[in-house]
């Protein structure tokens, strides 16, 4: 089914590239800096953070060339995935870790195992992926193929994050950890869709404000009290999806045209390769934070700086690669046909 694109959006891609930066200096944060961060700020962090990545995905939906070369994109980014491991297996491997067949195959379905040690922030920040793929698939169907159904389904969502919210509270096991995880970012996913024109005033988005945070009792406690927030991140308790929603009602309030593309829209264009890229990243600036004895502010910039630094290094190697790899897929098609077409 063909869908009508539209030209980008260069507002939301730009956000989105603040955002990508955002989540480097959160894995900045709140992996080598757990040990001098301190906690309000690794919380703080969190404004923008992945819910707002999937928020900016569903609004973005709006100009996807077609149906079937969005789904065949997810399809092309997990061959990446696989493509991408080599990398990783090869400089696992160069730390002194190694690998049983059972590692590869957790490797390739965005699973660590024993090796995790040597590059922690790269399965260690995988679980966005699977949610990714499902989210991504099931939203693209939904608001292609099936448009007047999407705010029903953003209803069904919301009542559904509530009831698996309190069933987590009783009963903490693992499915239903999974099933709240996919049905938060289902939602975010298509409230995106929803609201991609809005833009709130100034009035209603200070009384949305006060009203997330006067609608979670914890918050004020668990901002400036540990675990805060990166605690109620995995499964997205109510405090976080209140938190999350005051980065969506800021990018609404902020919302403008912006007529061609800057930095960070370049960024956010590449969203995906940078996640690739800051797992190893931010993993190997651990012997940095180690090192480095000074106050944690000065500490924290310079290992951000560097992990930011590092991670955008690697995005260019890793396109280079890709590139190397789709001429060779290019040529391999070639020669195929060739040798068919002599066959014949």
């Amino acid at each position: 089914m063909k869908t009508q694109p539209r030209e980008r959006d260069h507002y939301y891609d730009t956000i989105k590239g603040i955002v990508v930066i955002n989540i480097i200096f959160i894995h900045t944060a709140a992996w080598s800096g757990n040990a001098y961060v301190p906690g309000v700020v690794r919380n703080l962090s969190l404004l923008l953070d992945v819910p707002l990545f999937f928020f900016l995905s569903g609004a973005c939906q709006h100009y996807v060339k077609s149906t079937g070369r969005q789904l065949v994109s997810f399809a092309v980014l997990y061959a990446k995935w696989l493509a991408f491991l080599p990398i990783y297996w090869g400089l696992v491997m160069m730390r002194g870790a190694w690998f049983a067949p059972y590692d590869l195959v957790r490797n390739m379905l965005f699973l660590g195992s024993g090796e995790m040690w040597a590059l922690p922030v790269v399965m260690g920040s995988t679980w966005f992926w699977p949610v990714y793929f499902v989210v991504g698939v099931c939203g693209t169907v939904l608001v292609h193929r099936a448009p007047g159904a999407v705010k029903r389904a953003l209803m069904l969502s919301a009542l559904a994050y509530v009831l698996l919210n309190g069933l987590w509270l009783a009963a903490p096991i693992g499915i239903v950890k999974q099933l709240l995880k996919l049905v938060f970012y289902f939602g975010v996913f298509l409230l995106g869709y929803v609201l991609h024109k809005t833009k709130v005033s100034w009035r209603i988005f200070i009384m949305a404000e006060l009203f997330c945070f006067a609608g979670s009792v914890w918050f004020l406690f668990e901002l400036f009290e540990m675990p805060g927030m990166l605690a109620l991140k995995a499964p997205p308790g109510l405090p976080y999806a209140l938190y999350a929603f005051m980065a969506i009602l800021l990018i609404l309030y902020l919302r403008c045209s912006i007529n061609k593309e800057n930095v960070f829209s370049k960024i956010g264009r590449n969203a995906l390769m940078f996640y690739f890229a800051q797992g190893i990243s931010s993993s190997l600036i651990y012997p940095l934070a180690e090192k480095l004895t000074m106050d944690w502010p000065v500490k924290l910039l310079l290992c951000f700086g560097a992990n930011l630094l590092l991670a955008i290094l690697l995005v260019l190697v890793l396109r280079g690669y890709y590139a190397l790899l789709e001429r060779g897929v290019g040529q391999g098609k070639c020669l195929i046909k060739a040798f068919l077409q002599r066959r014949i």
